[in-house]
């Protein structure tokens, strides 16, 4: 869903760590295979739910959103 802006959250059952990397790469796949003359770009920050560390979804909303940032500054470095 939307958060607001061009920020949007999807949320997604039973996956780990490595499920969402992958969901990342091939993500990213389909925008650098894309055909239009101005490539499109996506930052992109997930993470999963961890019981042990996080006491509600704000946690896991938070650490997602700081994933996010961190991937936005690694595109901007690397332009």
């Amino acid at each position: 869903y939307r958060v607001g802006g061009d920020e949007f959250v999807v949320i997604m059952k039973d996956l780990s760590d490595m499920d969402c990397t992958e969901y990342e790469r091939k993500f990213a796949q389909v925008l650098g295979n894309s055909t239009l003359d101005i490539k499109p770009s996506a930052a992109i920050g997930s993470t999963v739910y961890d019981k042990k560390r996080d006491a509600g979804y704000e946690d896991v909303f938070k650490r997602a959103d700081n994933n996010m940032y961190n991937n936005k500054q690694h595109m901007k470095n690397n332009i």
